[in-house]
């Protein structure tokens, strides 16, 4: 999982970046080509005037990279780099909707299609301990992890709708908690909103108040949006499951109610065993009894049919 902040590179950001990742790493153009090899995964940062007048180069750094998240610092230093780096934020989003790598298929044959949160993404350990990785070994199909941290139940939904899913494909839902929604922040920036989000964006109260993730409104979406995923799978005959690590994600009452007791749901029954580097998501054991646990599930769906 690799993740790029975009912003401003001060002392508070840099000071941020590291305790998200002790090796995190500033890009810039003395670097780019390759600070990408040096470190394949975890936490960058850049800024415009890092690249200077070389955006075009920044510009496909971004295609690169899983994930890309704008940071802006508490108090800008120049009005024009916060409007030039706004109007960049808004045109990056377009650019990576429209790469293939985005969302794109690994194969023309069957593959596996993973989405979630942070969970799944997934933060705390290496692409090599998460579930979805030793899932697809057990199986020996190519995947694609659509999962981002911090991004809801409707947004993965949206996604999984926009990706090139065919016929025999599985498909694994991990459902997240109901209070997330993606908006878009300072003139086109993306950003996912969950309680967390709070403590690391400033200001962001006074644009979007946390009282609008417990309407019911939200959960009504998302549950809109879920079926929306069942019907198109069920269509292009993919093979599929949604399920919930738990009580640590809890889905809500509304939520649980809604796909309980349907065929394709499973509710992880167990808690987390060990934490990831990150001390706050799962371990590398954890994510072994996930693989386990949707492996056991997938078989079980096939034995039944």
């Amino acid at each position: 999982m690799k993740t790029l902040y975009i912003g401003e590179t001060n002392r508070k950001d840099i000071k941020y970046y590291y305790e998200l990742d002790e090796s995190a790493c500033n890009l810039y153009t003395g670097n780019y080509e390759t600070a990408l090899e040096e470190k394949p995964a975890g936490v960058f940062y850049t800024s415009l005037p890092d690249f200077g007048k070389r955006i075009d180069i920044l510009t496909e750094i971004c295609l690169l990279f899983d994930e890309i998240k704008y940071r802006p610092p508490a108090v800008w230093t120049k009005d024009a780099v916060r409007r030039s780096t706004e109007q960049f934020m808004e045109y990056i989003i377009v650019a990576r909707n429209m790469s293939v790598k985005f969302n794109g298929r690994k194969t023309e044959e069957p593959q596996i299609w993973v989405s979630g949160c942070s969970w799944s993404s997934a933060d705390g350990v290496s692409d090599d301990e998460r579930w979805a990785t030793l899932l697809a070994t057990k199986l020996n199909m190519p995947y694609t992890v659509l999962a981002e941290s911090g991004s809801g139940n409707s947004y993965q939904a949206r996604k999984l709708l926009s990706a090139d899913v065919r016929e025999n494909d599985i498909v694994i839902f991990q459902t997240t908690t109901p209070h997330r929604e993606t908006i878009i922040y300072h003139n086109g920036g993306q950003l996912h909103v969950n309680p967390n989000t709070y403590e690391h964006t400033p200001d962001l109260h006074k644009t979007y108040s946390p009282d609008r993730l417990d309407e019911i409104t939200l959960v009504s979406n998302q549950i809109k949006d879920l079926r929306n995923v069942i019907n198109f799978l069920e269509k292009i005959k993919a093979r599929f499951m949604f399920w919930s690590p738990g009580a640590i994600l809890g889905m809500g009452t509304l939520l649980v109610e809604n796909f309980r007791y349907k065929e394709y749901f499973y509710l992880y029954p167990d808690l987390m065993v060990d934490f990831g580097t990150d001390g706050d998501h799962p371990g590398p054991e954890t994510h072994k009894k996930y693989a386990d646990f949707v492996f056991e599930k997938l078989k079980q769906q096939e034995e039944q049919t």
